[in-house]
């Protein structure tokens, strides 16, 4: 196994590569970007909640589309958050399957 650095491992062996890339570990800025998620959350959960509360149908509609949004940098900064707390990503290549042409 050949390791470069301290976040990409490459292991060769007979017909197969392996790499393996982990996340830079660095807790300071996972626990910051933790309560920063959490910190959207409960804000995207407020401005739900005052939905039902509001009677004009601009606000509304308005409110609607905000959370289209927030909902989606939601998903991206949870989808970041999982990935910098205990993600990695591997990729094998296969002598077998180049061979085959798949």
């Amino acid at each position: 196994m050949k390791v470069i650095g301290d976040r990409v491992s490459i292991l060769k062996k007979d017909d197969l590569l392996s790499v393996v890339i982990l996340p830079i570990k660095d807790n300071k800025k996972v626990w910051l970007m933790f309560f920063w998620l959490m910190a959207w959350t409960v804000c995207g959960f407020i401005v739900l909640a005052n939905y039902f509360k509001v009677t004009d149908q601009n606000t509304k509609i308005f409110i609607i589309v905000y959370l289209a949004f927030w909902l989606y940098f939601e998903y991206k900064i949870a989808k970041v958050f999982v990935w910098r707390r205990s993600g990695k990503e591997k990729l094998w290549i296969s002598e077998a399957r180049k061979n085959s042409g798949i």
